[in-house]
């Protein structure tokens, strides 16, 4: 099935039926009012070049089958309506597919937008408070970071098992007390008593302390997503052991 333009579910059940079974969309999907979409049969996809918005209020049947989205992926209103899983505690890798084999590719090339705003809520173990809506498999193109994610994945889920590429040894994640971090690389050179601002998506290094004690007056840039530092400026004198801030996206 290919639906040219944008495709609007207002009220009803539209079921992508049969294993092999696939619905093209050249737009947006938008799932709104009391409709309901179903997907419980494997082999089962809808293929949207646009965005996909959940904001029905009704709860979707979503069991198994792929959406693969191009644009940004939007939920809202209730948390029923995009609520994949009822347990209360959490689900492992090998276990999901049981539970729920459904899955969300984001795909896109450009940068796109995760946005739930009715998410399952978490505490600082990671232990499941509130079951809402959230995506059982997500599966990206790309790192996480390069994508727009509106929620506070520190106190809210929006996965429960997150498919993305294989990172390089040095971009890999470790884990301290169950948290995931990741080391990042290094200065070019050391540096002591130097300021760190961040500002429109960037981490800047201004001035310090070299290792010969001079006082240095370089601004270094940190790509996050390319993991790399890069000359960015300089300050009009060298600075060290000092105080900086930032207003309104300026230093």
């Amino acid at each position: 099935m290919t639906v040219e333009g944008d495709l609007v579910l207002n009220g009803g059940t539209f079921e992508v039926m049969n294993a092999g079974s696939e619905v093209y969309v050249s737009g947006n999907m938008t799932l709104q009012n009391e409709s309901v979409l179903v997907m419980t049969q494997s082999d089962t996809k809808i293929i949207t070049d646009g965005n996909f918005i959940v904001r029905n209020t009704k709860a979707n049947n979503l069991k198994n089958g792929v959406i693969e989205v191009k644009g940004d992926f939007t939920q809202e209103r209730s948390g029923d309506n995009f609520r994949l899983i009822e347990a209360e505690e959490n689900i492992s890798k090998e276990k999901l597919p049981e539970v729920n084999n459904h899955k969300v590719i984001l795909n896109g090339t450009g940068k796109q937008k995760i946005s739930f705003e009715t998410p399952t809520l978490i505490g600082s173990d990671n232990s499941v408070k509130e079951r809402n809506a959230q995506f059982a498999t997500l599966k990206i193109t790309k790192y996480l970071e390069e994508y727009e994610v509106t929620n506070d994945l520190s106190s809210e889920r929006i996965f429960e098992y997150l498919d993305e590429p294989q990172r390089d040894a040095d971009d890999a994640f470790q884990f301290n007390n169950g948290e995931p971090y990741r080391i990042r690389r290094n200065l070019n050179s050391p540096l002591s008593d130097f300021e760190l601002i961040y500002i429109n998506g960037y981490i800047h290094a201004l001035g310090g302390t070299d290792e010969s004690g001079a006082v240095r007056n370089e601004i270094l840039r940190y790509d996050i997503n390319k993991n790399k530092w890069e000359n960015a400026g300089s300050l009009n004198i060298g600075r060290a052991d000092y105080a900086s801030a930032a207003v309104n996206n300026t230093i």
